[in-house]
């Protein structure tokens, strides 16, 4: 019982050692970086020795059982040296199947051909001759932990037969008091060059280089002195910093990160794990420019030209108003393209300046179309038909901007030509008229012009110009055009200096266009009680108008009296009819 006890003790004191001997990161955060654990293809190997199959990959880990030697396992994954396998085995008439960890020393790799390689990743190369890059310890075994040979000086060459991970297992011949000696061991491929017939020179460590990309760390990471997790932290990049990347050894990436610390600016470079990067683009608003295309070129869903989405012909006009840089540098502008957002490479545009000018007519030489964009390829907002008039004050290349049809968008210059019009117009103020009947207000004082809107009869409307064709130009329910004057009535309305109320002009010798039907249907809607003795007496009005060369409207009951009860005429209102030649009033 006694040394049961003491047995508990010791391994609490272990247990209790272990976990305050773990160092703390500083700053009180986690850093992540990549763990090494690689998915594999199911590979058979054989165990070289009795081997421990444990929880994880590496001695720490608790032991599930033994494997004896000569054993069939399959690994599934690989984390360093250890590989995580199956192991299945009969105990007792039963089968029994075992997931976890070994070290990959003590396996060797069962081919379909029977053969056997070594599971720690040596391997057999072509012979290659490397260049020393520094003086370099020459080992017994691939890692530091082995003894050293002998020291290579650094510019000496040697010959390389196998590797092992980043070491490589070579011959180094040299003369020493006048006799050759060659020795064969292992050396770090981080201090070593490639001496090709052609004399050039590249990483032996399989280090390549990249083009300049600029990353995002997505998480605190460690940036250390080599490719890999057993090189020292040389510091710790916080979360959401840019580096730049110009090598790559594997899954680590070569930068160099730049930072401001007590008001001065530092660099540091060192290696760090791609697993916790994304590319950076930097977008930058801008004010709006128009960028046309100087070649057929394609449109990309993304700054970069991995993702194509459209192409346009060359001379195609977009305007933009967001420019990005890209992770390795390159400039796109962002366009509307058929109603998506893409991008264009500032390489195949050209930025074009608009012209402002004063609003100008044009008239439509043929059928043709609105298009959103200075460019045939965009989308088609609404059909101009031949003949239409539209005005724009700002040109783009060989495109007008303008509005018809409630849109906005561009049309082709080469389809219009500028619009002169038959007529004068001379500016008027202060004017009334009466709409006489429903009156369309047309685009030009033309009656083969677009009807823009309807004016219903009696409304009141103010011309800001007249034509010499006889059309008044005016501005109804947010629409400018123009109206035929052979539907209005023009409406005086001088103020009286020390009158109350002012005086109705009424101009009696120019002819009206009311009819006997709308003299007949105004009376009976205002005679009141007996029966009035004006009822369908419209044609009454109308004959008296012509027979004396006056406006009916004179005669019509409405602007002077009205049927009232006894068959009687009453006063209306103090009203003075003016006639050009003999002056001619009446007062009531």
């Amino acid at each position: 019982m006694k040394k049961f006890w003491k047995i508990v003790a010791v391994s609490t004191t272990i247990l209790f050692f272990s976990a305050t001997a773990m160092p703390a990161l500083p700053g009180n955060h986690w850093t992540v970086e990549a763990a090494g654990t690689v998915k594999l293809n199911k590979v058979p190997y054989q165990t070289t020795a009795n081997l421990n199959l444990r929880t994880g990959p590496g001695t720490k880990y608790k032991v599930i059982l033994t494997i004896p030697k000569g054993k069939q396992v399959t690994a599934t994954e690989k984390s360093g040296n250890w590989y995580k396998v199956s192991y299945s085995y009969t105990s007792k008439g039963k089968k029994y199947t075992k997931t976890g960890w070994v070290s990959g020393s003590y396996l060797k790799k069962v081919s379909s051909s029977g053969s056997s390689a070594s599971a720690s990743g040596t391997t057999k190369i072509t012979k290659t001759v490397y260049q020393t890059t520094a003086n370099l310890n020459m080992r017994t075994g691939p890692g530091t932990k082995y003894k050293v040979i002998l020291t290579i000086p650094k510019g000496k060459q040697v010959t390389a037969t196998e590797k092992s991970g980043s070491w490589y297992k070579v011959s180094y011949s040299y003369t020493s008091k006048g006799k050759k000696y060659t020795k064969t061991g292992w050396i770090s491929g981080s201090y070593l060059k490639k001496v090709p017939t052609s004399g050039s020179s590249g990483s032996a460590s399989g280090t390549t280089k990249i083009t300049k990309t600029v990353y995002q760390t997505t998480a605190n990471l460690n940036m250390r002195t080599g490719p890999g997790t057993k090189y020292k932290v040389i510091f710790t990049i916080p979360k959401g910093k840019t580096v730049s990347a110009t090598e790559k050894s594997g899954s680590w990436l070569k930068v160099s990160y730049t930072y401001t610390s007590k008001g001065k600016s530092y660099t540091k470079t060192g290696w760090v794990s791609s697993s916790y990067l994304k590319e950076y683009n930097q977008y930058i608003n801008t004010a709006g420019t128009y960028y046309f295309t100087t070649k057929t070129a394609n449109l990309y869903s993304g700054p970069n030209t991995k993702s194509k989405a459209a192409s346009v012909p060359k001379d195609n006009g977009f305007y933009s108003t967001k420019k990005v840089i890209n992770s390795i540098g390159q400039t796109f502008y962002q366009v509307s393209h058929n109603g998506k957002n893409l991008y264009v490479h500032s390489g195949d545009v050209k930025k074009v300046s608009p012209a402002v000018f004063s609003e100008t007519k044009y008239k439509a030489n043929t059928d043709t179309w609105l298009y959103q964009s200075p460019g045939i390829n965009t989308a088609k907002l609404v059909k101009i038909p031949k003949d239409a008039v539209i005005s724009s004050s700002l040109s783009v290349a060989s495109w007008y901007k303008t509005s018809y049809g409630g849109k906005t968008g561009f049309v082709q210059a080469g389809q219009f030509s500028k619009y002169s019009p038959g007529f004068t117009e001379t500016k008027i103020a202060n004017e009334s008229y009466l709409v006489t009947d429903n009156l369309n207000l047309r685009q030009l004082p033309d009656t083969k012009s677009a009807i823009l809107v309807t004016i219903s009869k009696n409304t009141i409307v103010q011309p800001t110009h007249k034509t010499s064709n006889g059309w008044f130009k005016i501005s109804y329910n947010g629409k400018i055009g123009y109206v035929s004057g052979d539907y209005l009535d023009k409406i005086i309305v001088p103020a009286y200096s020390g009158t109350i109320k002012p005086y109705l002009f009424l101009d009696l010798r120019k002819p009206s266009k009311v009819t006997a039907q709308q003299i007949d249907q105004y009376i009976a809607a205002k005679a009141k009680g007996n029966t009035s003795v004006l009822l369908n007496k419209g044609k009454v009005f109308i004959d008296a108008g012509k027979k004396y060369g006056v406006n009916a409207l004179f005669w019509r009951p409405s602007p002077f009296m009205k049927a009232a009860p006894g068959h009687l005429l009453c006063p209306w209102e103090k009203i003075t009819f003016s006639v050009s030649g003999p002056l001619m009033r009446r007062r009531t």
